[in-house]
């Protein structure tokens, strides 16, 4: 009789354990499909290399390496930074590091070169300010 009491009161006692799990369970596999779900496989990277102000201007420019993936090429891109908003001015597939910058009247000369290319060539590139 004794067992039966206790087989009884146990299994009253297994119905809200078995919801307490299934709701513990239910909430992990609902985060880990979420972590899969928002994983983003083709992020872009963009590092700041440095940022230069150009003296009677009121903007500066800032030199992003961007890193590549499946569907964006590796480049350096140039950005005008005004009033706290950035907009491109050119984007140079394949380089990815500064060699020098100068800045003469209303015109950029800066010298890329890609990195891991045998011998090292640095490509000149001019570049209009606005």
């Amino acid at each position: 009789m004794e067992e039966l009491k206790f087989l009884k009161m146990l299994s009253r006692a297994m119905g809200p354990l078995k919801i307490i799990l299934f709701t513990i369970v239910l909430s992990v596999v609902g985060y880990i499909g979420y972590v899969f779900l928002t994983f983003d496989l083709l992020t872009v990277e963009n590092e700041r290399i440095r940022t230069v102000r150009i003296y009677g201007k009121p903007y500066a420019l800032a030199f992003y390496r961007v890193n590549g993936n499946a569907t964006v090429q590796s480049g350096i891109q140039i950005r005008k930074i005004q009033e706290g908003e950035e907009h491109l001015l050119k984007h140079y597939d394949r380089y990815n590091s500064i060699a020098f910058l100068t800045v003469g009247k209303g015109v950029l000369k800066i010298g890329l070169k890609e990195d891991g290319v045998e011998p090292k060539v640095i490509d000149s590139m001019f570049l209009t300010l606005p």
